[in-house]
């Protein structure tokens, strides 16, 4: 059986999959709206702004990638790094657009993600 997506799960889903087939330009919250199946109500409710919607993008790759490097950590030798190397390389489909997006909108956007390299 197949989970199903939270409203918020499923708003951030198309997003992402607008931004990779048709480029950040096309993203709008009237089109996220529409692909995803919701109101514009709906969506206004958890993003009332484009920007709140790429910024939730950016802090779900950040998490994700975040849990791919729990996932992939061994005690061995190189693990972090090791983990590093396999999370970065295996970062999925879409990854680059969205970066991509945030940073067209407003590179402070990806201050997340500076953090996170950082640590």
């Amino acid at each position: 059986m197949t989970p199903t997506l939270t409203t918020r799960e499923l708003i951030l889903d198309t997003a992402s999959a607008l931004i990779t087939r048709e480029g950040i330009g096309k993203l709008t919250l009237d089109r996220v709206a529409r692909d995803a199946g919701i109101s514009k109500g709906g969506l206004l409710y958890h993003y009332s702004t484009k920007e709140q919607l790429i910024v939730d993008l950016v802090a779900t790759l950040v998490a994700r990638f975040d849990q791919k490097l729990a996932d992939r950590a061994t005690s061995g030798p190189g693990g972090k790094t090791r983990a590093f190397v396999e999370a970065t390389a295996n970062a999925g489909a879409g990854t680059l657009e969205v970066l991509l997006a945030a940073l067209s909108s407003d590179p402070a956007l990806l201050d997340p993600l500076r953090r996170q390299y950082r640590t």
